[in-house]
């Protein structure tokens, strides 16, 4: 029997000492988490933490240009009517200095020969037109510049009257939320 109670013993222990022990887990685990909590500090001083960033900037310069435009011709008379003109001058010309049959081969070389003068002095008597005119022309060129850019603030804070620094990244209000945990010394 001795040994039957034995045996008996050591299965219950098997079977509830882990139940047992898992109680005793859980107290000892609501404890712990009593241990670390929320709590708010009064904010001391903000200070601005800045770096330095190359930048580049596009920068486009324009000025005015003189351009010149090709020679354009104007006539201060009509081709044409230079032509008409001088033709029938020569015609009668040529009339009055033939004779006979060769009065109508003098007016047609008179004729030939007077359109041709006239056509001549047509193209003399041009005058140029000269255009000047402005064109806009731009360049862009890149220039480095350095600029400060703001990169989170160094916060000193007071809790149960000691001080303490950390860095955020956004400026906090009069006061910060804080961890607590409390440890065995």
């Amino acid at each position: 029997m001795n040994k039957l109670f034995i045996v008996f013993f050591i299965i219950l222990t098997i079977v509830i000492g882990p139940t047992t022990m898992a109680g005793d887990k859980e107290k000892h685990n609501k404890h712990q988490s009593k241990a670390k909590f929320v709590d708010y500090a009064r904010v001391v001083e903000v200070e601005p933490i800045y770096r330095k960033v190359r930048i580049t900037i596009p920068e486009e310069e324009c000025w005015q240009e003189k351009t010149h435009r090709p020679k354009k011709y104007r006539s201060q008379h009509n081709t044409t009517a230079n032509i008409v003109v001088g033709g029938i001058v020569g015609g009668v010309i040529g009339h009055q200095l033939g004779h006979g049959r060769s009065r109508d081969i003098a007016t047609v070389a008179g004729s030939v020969i007077g359109a041709s003068i006239g056509h001549e002095l047509a193209n003399h008597s041009k005058t140029a037109i000269n255009k000047m005119s402005y064109t806009k022309r731009c360049n862009t060129h890149k220039r480095q510049r350095k600029v400060r850019r703001l990169d989170g603030y160094w916060v000193t804070y007071r809790y149960k009257g000691e001080h303490f620094t950390t860095r955020m990244q956004e400026k906090p209000g009069r006061r910060i939320r804080v961890m607590v945990k409390i440890t065995p010394y």
